[in-house]
């Protein structure tokens, strides 16, 4: 039955190891996840898949996640999906763009486990 699927989240990050760590993390708490390694791959898997939750780097090959995002947020059909960037980059220049742009949240990759889910758990 579909209302009793886990939530679907989409996590776009180019560093393999980071990506695995918050993956598994994200698994453990109960949530189903789909990854990409660039922006390009995660901006199509995000309309292909309308996950529930997208947690996006910002410096990625391809696509940046500011332009990731900004493109969901403007388009009608995937306004919606809760967008939390989280990367290694904490200027506030970065902060306000992301919010700008339409998202969400936004963490700092140092953001400890319980933090993330906590936000997760918030938005979705």
């Amino acid at each position: 039955m579909e209302s009793l699927q886990k939530p679907l989240i989409l996590f776009i990050e180019d560093n393999p190891s980071f990506l695995k760590i918050v993956r598994l993390k994200l698994e453990s708490s109960g949530y189903r996840v789909i990854s990409a390694e660039n922006g390009l791959t995660g901006f199509n898997l995000a309309k292909a898949k309308k996950p529930d939750l997208i947690i996006c780097d910002l410096l990625l090959p391809q696509m940046d996640g500011h332009k990731i995002c900004r493109f969901l947020k403007y388009d009608k059909n995937y306004r919606n999906i809760p967008f939390i960037v989280l990367t290694s980059r904490d200027m506030h220049k970065d902060r306000d763009l992301a919010k700008h742009c339409g998202a969400d949240e936004f963490l700092v990759k140092t953001v400890s486990h319980d933090i993330l889910i906590k936000t997760i758990e918030k938005l979705i």
